[in-house]
């Protein structure tokens, strides 16, 4: 049996991915026209991050396994992967610990945005 333990870390501020080139839109087109803004780092406004995480195994039978689910801002989940496993999934839940109101505007500078990464080690 395969074990994996995934370490999920919030960031409070964090430089873009290398690949993202921080455009942003108004609207649900993502034309060229509707192009509003560029940025370089995610918001670092007061967004009271939290967050639900844990694993999903797909078993051949149809049937599924779950992890307990952890809420920890920082923190290591670990999954016995079942034998009969097709499918295995990391499941995150943007959960922030406090309601921020937030004026409704066309500015995603002042949007609040929850960074993570997490580091993934398997063993037998």
């Amino acid at each position: 049996m395969l074990a994996l333990t995934l370490v999920l870390m919030t960031l409070m501020t964090a430089a873009l991915a290398a690949d993202d080139p921080g455009l942003y839109y108004i609207g649900d087109d993502a034309t060229p026209e509707n192009l509003t803004g560029h940025t370089q780092v995610y918001n670092a406004v007061d967004a009271a991050p939290g967050w639900r995480y844990g694993f999903v195994a797909y078993l051949a039978d149809g049937t599924r396994a779950y992890s307990d689910v952890c809420a920890e801002d920082e923190g290591a989940v670990s999954f016995d992967i079942p034998e009969e496993t097709q499918y295995l999934y990391f499941v995150v839940l943007g959960a922030p610990e406090s309601y921020q109101v937030h004026v409704w505007d066309s500015d995603e500078a002042t949007d609040a945005q929850m960074p993570f990464e997490i580091r993934v080690e398997w063993r037998k």
